[in-house]
């Protein structure tokens, strides 16, 4: 990206390749250094120097530069773009210091879309030990003021991104954590973990299952008779911080471990819809197709967060 013939061959690649299998455009997911997380205490007040000190990452040598050559990259890429009709869009994934790459005024103009990827506040390799909601909608006090679906929309407006141009990407997935004997058993959050809960049978991944492995071990957190193998399931009727179940440690059945799930289900991905249709924003992404309920597993409609999430935008 600093050298202007590599960005001028890494344009001239992917206008090739657009034009070969009949894409529509481009979308830059541009990987830059990643936020590292710090534990901190929160009071009220002083939110940017909190939002300055949680936000300090992998030290860049120089990220004004980078910065630059981003700009040019995207002023380039969008000029040869445009002459042969092409879109430009921009996502801005998880854990990535916007604030400190993205010249917004310079580069929203070149840009037909971005899509924040507001989730992944909280994951169980980022936190380990402590479980706490992963992709939450609004800022409740005690939690990191930056770190919610909300406060990215509203960075980019202030910045001068038009509203038609954002997308709200809404995932299909949640976060999971392992609760062990020193966990609290009403597990509120943020609670004291152990580490990535137990691989998923469809994502085989520490620490993420789909909405298709979360949904049918849920039961109410009310249901006395549940079966403790069951993940028992806590509602937002604030429609704040979203969804979450768990499951506590068992000798009895052998669980030396219990698990705790941040997740996205229907209800939530209709909250966050209608947020986006009341803000004006462009639309909703959903993130990602393979991890809703495409087999109609839960309650026989296929892709429910998808369908959810549409009714509440279209």
């Amino acid at each position: 990206m600093d050298d202007p013939k590599h960005r001028k061959s890494f344009i001239d690649t992917t206008v090739v390749a657009l034009k070969k299998y009949g894409f529509n455009g481009v979308d830059l997911a541009w990987e830059f250094p990643v936020v590292t997380e710090k534990k901190e205490s929160y009071t009220l007040g002083s939110i940017w120097h909190k939002i300055k000190k949680t936000i300090t990452g992998p030290k860049d040598e120089n990220p004004t530069l980078h910065r630059e050559h981003f700009t040019l990259l995207i002023r380039e890429m969008k000029a040869a773009l445009r002459a042969e009709n092409f879109q430009l869009s921009l996502s801005i994934l998880p854990h990535i210091n916007y604030t400190v790459y993205c010249d917004v005024p310079s580069i929203t103009q070149h840009l037909d879309m971005i899509t924040l990827h507001a989730y992944d506040f909280r994951t169980p390799q980022r936190n380990p030990k402590e479980a706490d909601y992963s992709a939450p909608l609004h800022f409740v006090y005690s939690r990191v003021p930056h770190q919610n679906a909300n406060a990215m929309v509203r960075w980019f407006i202030e910045h001068g991104v038009e509203l038609q141009k954002l997308v709200l990407g809404i995932p299909t997935f949640g976060r999971s954590w392992l609760l062990g004997d020193d966990s609290p058993k009403s597990g509120i959050p943020p609670i004291v973990a152990s580490g990535p809960g137990d691989k998923g049978t469809i994502t085989k991944e520490d620490g993420l299952l789909s909405y298709a492995e979360i949904c049918p071990q849920l039961v109410s957190i009310t249901n006395a008779q549940a079966s403790p193998s069951l993940l028992r399931k806590q509602d937002d009727p604030q429609r704040r911080l979203g969804t979450y179940s768990f499951r506590l440690p068992d000798k009895k059945l052998k669980q030396e471990y219990g698990t705790w799930v941040s997740f996205e289900e229907p209800e939530t991905a209709g909250y966050k819809a209608s947020y986006a249709k009341l803000a004006g924003l462009g639309g909703v992404a959903i993130i990602d197709l393979s991890l809703d309920d495409f087999r109609g597993m839960c309650n026989s409609n296929k892709y429910p967060i998808l369908r959810a999430a549409r009714t509440q935008f279209v």
